[in-house]
C-alpha cells in the first residue's frame, strides 16, 4: 500500500508489547489515524466516540473479550469491520468470530506482511462497501424523483378532471401517499410575465430553475400560514393545489 491508508483503525489488546507492535506495522503500512484501547470495556467506548472503520482486538482480555466484543458491535450495527487477534491454539474462537460476523483474524505472532495484505483487503472491502451505499443512494434519488413526478402528474390531472370517478381518485393518493386532511381546497396558479419570450431567450434549465425557484418561494410563503400544497406544472408557469384549515386565513374557503 502506497501513501497514507484514509481510514481509521482502532487496536485492542491488554498486552502492551502486542499492542505497540500491532500499531507500529500499520503506521509502516501508511495508515495514518491510529488509535489503541487497553481491554474491551475501554474499547467499546472508543468504538463508540471514533466510530473506526477497523476494529483489531485480542481474543482474551480483562472485563470483555473479544467475541464479547464483537457480539456488542455488531448490535451498534455501523459497519466497522471487525479483525480479531488470537494464537494458533485458540483457532476455534476464529471460528466463532467468523461466525458471528468478524470480517478477518490475524495469528499471533504477526508480521509486517499480514498488515499489509489485512489492509489491502480492507481497503477493497471498504471500497465496495462505498460504492454500494452510492448505488443505494442514487437508486433511493430515482424512486424519490419517480414519486415526486408522480405527485406532480397527479395534481395535473386532478386540476384537469381526467379522473372518472372519485374512487380511482381515493385508491391514487392511497397509491402516492398523499394526506388530504385539511376542510378547504383550492388551486392557485402562478403565471410568468412574458414567458414566450422568456422561453425564446433562455434555455430549457434556466427557465427550469427559474420555474424551480418560484415553486419554492411560494411553498415556503405558504408553509408560514400552515398551508400545504401540490405543486404541478401550467402551460405558462406553476400551479398549487392547495388544501388547509379553512381558520387558517379567518375566513370560509
Amino acid at each position: 500500500i502506497t501513501g497514507g491508508v484514509l481510514m481509521n483503525v482502532l487496536v485492542i489488546d491488554d498486552e502492551y508489547l502486542v499492542r505497540e507492535s500491532a500499531i507500529s506495522y500499520l503506521r509502516q503500512a501508511g495508515v495514518k489515524n491510529v488509535y489503541e484501547a487497553e481491554d474491551g470495556i475501554e474499547g467499546l467506548e472508543r468504538i463508540r466516540s471514533l466510530r473506526p472503520d477497523l476494529v483489531i482486538a485480542d481474543i482474551r482480555m480483562p472485563g470483555m473479550n473479544g467475541l464479547e466484543l464483537l457480539a456488542k458491535l455488531k448490535e451498534l450495527n455501523d459497519g466497522t469491520l471487525f479483525v480479531l487477534l488470537t494464537g494458533y491454539d485458540r483457532f476455534e474462537y476464529v471460528q466463532t468470530a467468523l461466525h458471528l460476523g468478524a470480517f478477518s483474524y490475524l495469528l499471533k505472532p504477526f508480521s509486517a506482511d499480514n498488515f499489509e495484505e489485512l489492509l489491502a483487503k480492507t481497503r477493497r472491502k471498504l471500497d465496495r462497501q462505498s460504492r454500494e451505499k452510492e448505488s443505494r443512494l442514487r437508486m433511493a434519488i430515482q424512486v424519490n424523483q419517480g414519486a415526486l413526478w408522480m405527485k406532480r402528474r397527479f395534481a395535473e390531472d386532478l386540476v384537469a378532471r381526467k379522473f372518472v370517478s372519485d374512487k380511482e381518485i381515493g385508491s391514487k393518493i392511497r397509491e402516492l401517499g398523499i394526506r388530504f386532511d385539511r376542510d378547504a381546497y383550492c388551486v392557485f396558479t402562478i403565471s410568468l410575465d412574458a414567458y414566450r419570450e422568456l422561453i425564446d431567450q433562455q434555455s430549457p434549465s434556466q427557465v427550469g430553475l427559474i420555474r424551480y425557484g418560484i415553486e419554492n418561494i411560494a411553498l415556503e410563503i405558504l408553509a408560514g400560514h400552515s398551508v400545504s400544497a401540490l405543486p404541478f406544472d401550467t402551460e405558462d408557469g406553476q400551479g398549487l393545489l392547495l388544501h388547509y384549515a379553512s381558520s387558517a386565513f379567518g375566513q370560509e374557503a
